[in-house]
């Protein structure tokens, strides 16, 4: 199933998408996200975002839910059902579809390595759990259970996880992009200046 998937990840590849997917995913990262995070940040100085967090303890996660106060804990909410539900769907398929590409390119006919096009939906699936575990929390708030609070820490990192393996192989692949090309133009001058014999006899360099 995940091999199919991966398969038509790659047939759904296309330059055109993966640049509509790079305008949304900047207005997401550049407008719709900064926007919230400002309208909660406002309300609630010297506060941050639990999901933007590497590490968090349950003390820290709900005195900063506390801090967050009434309307800013409403927006947070809010916004882990709507935005932050729509921005991971955005960013899985382009991260998956510039993956697709890079591998394409710098790793030809190489089936295996093609199924790391599949990593952006791993972010994906700890991203919208890490939403449940934050809208819990909002949830049950004045009430602190520690477990919960351990539970989203873990989900949060291990999607934080994600995103440093996927920034790795997309880094990689262009390293591996570029070092294919230079050999092979290093290849093909090499080859143009082979001592030849040319039609009249005379040797050439």
């Amino acid at each position: 199933m995940l091999n199919k998937f991966s398969r038509k990840l790659k047939k759904f590849t296309t330059g055109w998408l993966i640049f509509v997917l790079f305008l949304l995913y900047g207005f997401f990262m550049g407008y719709i996200m900064p926007s919230i995070e400002r309208s909660i940040t406002e309300k609630s100085p010297n506060t941050k975002l639990l999901d933007l967090m590497l590490f968090y303890t349950p003390q820290t996660a709900f005195d900063m839910i506390a801090r967050y106060g009434d309307v800013a804990r409403s927006i947070y909410l809010n916004t882990e059902f709507s935005v932050d539900v729509a921005f991971p769907v955005v960013y899985s398929f382009f991260f998956s579809f510039v993956i697709t590409l890079l591998v394409g390119l710098s790793f030809p006919n190489n089936d295996n390595l093609l199924k790391l096009n599949l990593l952006p939906f791993g972010m994906l699936l700890f991203d919208l759990l890490e939403n449940l575990g934050i809208i819990s929390m909002l949830w049950v708030f004045p009430s602190t259970p520690a477990i919960l609070a351990w539970l989203t820490m873990l989900l949060t990192m291990t999607k934080w996880l994600f995103a440093g393996v996927i920034a790795l192989v997309i880094f990689a692949s262009i390293a591996k992009f570029i070092s294919r090309k230079f050999h092979k133009r290093k290849r093909r001058k090499s080859h143009h200046n082979v001592p030849h014999v040319g039609s009249d006899g005379v040797l050439r360099f």
